[in-house]
């Protein structure tokens, strides 16, 4: 049987469109079982987790309004990429929130507006967008009465313990200390740049000998300086620095006329 072409292009479209339909059906069919898998599986995990906290404290056959909670802690979330720290908010709130499980974050709460900002556009409210995942918000702060019982001033202590500086250098570094403390009690110095501070300072107490003179503030000022002053004090090392007079010149005194 002779077919014209206007036959046969009709035969290969309804045959094209069938094996179309069909594969189709199947892509189709194959995403359901997918997705449902996949739920299930997702279900499995959070029924998992959320007995994992009483699995692990041994109480289960305890009232479950007095079971502890087990606590994930997140630190230095604002440190974090935007996208990647969006992204596990996102999964903490949809995935991992489940009974028995609690997530504290540790995060600068300005850097982490800043990164929806730059993740959504900076027409977004970021602030109520955050208060979709961050239920309760604790801010720290030192609460101290006392000055020398200030955290920066026992994180200085703890250091100065523990770099163990030379017998003939723990009255400069005492010194230093006092420095230091009422340095960071006038500005933004965090334990991290404490931390920097007396790392800078040990490696100079390491190469110093007996005959080394220290001059306490002039080691406080000068590390201060290469920490939050990197190009200053670059300039100052190299011999560029200027000093800037604060007060004008005063002009001369008018002659007195007879």
């Amino acid at each position: 049987m002779w077919l014209t072409q206007e036959s046969l292009q009709k035969k290969m479209s309804s045959a094209i469109a069938d094996e179309a339909t069909t594969l189709t059906e199947k892509y189709i069919e194959t995403l359901l079982v997918e997705a449902e898998q996949q739920k299930i599986t997702l279900q499995s995990f959070r029924e998992a987790l959320s007995s994992l906290a009483p699995a692990l404290s041994n109480e289960t056959e305890h009232d479950p309004a007095d079971l502890k909670p087990l606590v994930f802690i997140i630190d230095e979330l604002d440190r974090c990429t935007p996208p990647f720290a969006l992204a596990l908010l996102e999964r903490i709130k949809h995935v991992l929130s489940v009974p028995n499980v609690q997530f504290v974050l540790g995060a600068h709460l300005a850097q982490l507006r800043t990164s929806v900002r730059a993740t959504y556009g900076g027409d977004i409210d970021a602030t109520t967008y955050l208060q979709k995942f961050i239920h309760v918000t604790v801010p720290l702060f030192d609460a101290s009465e006392h000055k020398r019982n200030s955290a920066i001033r026992k994180y200085a202590r703890y250091l100065a313990c523990n770099l163990e500086f030379p017998g003939h250098h723990r009255d400069n570094s005492e010194h230093i200390l006092d420095l230091l403390d009422l340095y960071a009690q006038h500005s933004t110095l965090t334990l991290r740049d404490l931390d920097r501070l007396y790392t800078i300072i040990a490696l100079s107490f390491s190469i110093a000998d007996n005959s080394t003179m220290f001059c306490p503030p002039l080691v406080a000022g000068l590390t201060i300086l290469k920490l939050k002053h990197p190009e200053l004090y670059k300039k100052g090392k190299d011999g560029h620095a200027r000093v800037q007079r604060s007060c004008p010149h005063p002009s001369p005194r008018p002659r007195a006329t007879k």
